[in-house]
């Protein structure tokens, strides 16, 4: 992973390190590294434990990686934080989602696979909706299939006949003069 310095970096006082904090973290750079993420997909999953840790710590949920009974409960009143902030509109399903689905993640990290599933199950997952596109016209993409492979024609004959600037682009139903830029 690239090192960016951070703005907001948050000092540990090692003595109050939990081992089994300790442990968690050797589990989560286990995880991070056989899941060969890119780095920002790495940067983004540490920011959401990050604000979860943040938020066990000052809701004095600081046990919960002590049994999966304790992490329940920090992940259920959790959740409950989460909805609560989407009712009041400080935030997005979009936004809550993923947070939440990170907590799930750090279950299955540091209980395992089918602890973690008992930790996280009977609690509702927060969704939201998509919009499900409907697919184009096919006049459309036909259209766009023409255009794009005259302008890929027309660039490349004038780069294989070195054409001086300005040269004739013809289009569909449209022609247009390309000249040099120093863009």
């Amino acid at each position: 992973m690239k090192y960016k310095p951070q703005k907001n970096i948050q000092a540990v006082c090692i003595d109050s390190l939990q081992k089994e904090r300790q442990y968690f973290l050797t589990l989560l750079y286990d995880h991070i590294v056989t899941q060969k993420w890119e780095d920002t997909s790495i940067s983004t999953f540490l920011k959401y434990i990050r604000t979860i840790l943040n938020w066990t710590d000052s809701n004095n949920y600081t046990d919960l990686f002590k049994t999966p009974g304790s992490f329940r409960l920090a992940y259920i009143a959790f959740t409950n934080h989460l909805n609560d902030q989407i009712y009041h509109r400080k935030i997005q399903p979009i936004t809550a989602s993923p947070r939440q689905r990170a907590m799930k993640d750090m279950a299955t990290i540091h209980f395992g696979a089918e602890e973690g599933k008992h930790i996280t199950s009977g609690i509702v997952t927060i969704t939201f909706e998509t919009q499900d596109e409907d697919a184009p016209e096919k006049s459309l993409v036909q259209h766009n299939t023409e255009v794009f492979l005259a302008i890929a024609k027309g660039y490349g004959s004038a780069v294989l006949e070195m054409q001086p600037y300005p040269w004739l682009l013809k289009l569909p139903n449209y022609h247009t003069y390309v000249f040099s830029s120093n863009l």
